[in-house]
């Protein structure tokens, strides 16, 4: 799947990820707060929280050039 594909994806509210990414790292557009969600499955540790997931919202949309020009793209139709 393309970079474009990825982001008419997104506008449909459908979880993408990369074959390159690990651990279960997807991401989605959260149209309720109007922002993107990445979802990280990893240890994760502050001072107040402790998970084995987490979300990181950003208002942009954060990619690397690696992701924009990958074709690794997929859609997401279950969450393991």
């Amino acid at each position: 799947m393309k970079f474009s594909e990825v982001v008419d994806s997104l506008m449909e509210g459908k979880l993408i990820s990369r074959s390159g990414w690990t651990g279960g790292k997807f991401m989605y557009l959260d149209k309720e707060h109007n922002w993107f969600v990445y979802y990280i499955k990893e240890d994760y540790e502050s001072e107040d929280y402790e998970s084995e997931d987490y979300e990181k919202i950003t208002y942009g949309l954060d990619l690397k050039p690696g992701d924009v020009v990958a074709d690794d793209w997929e859609i997401i139709d279950e969450i393991l």
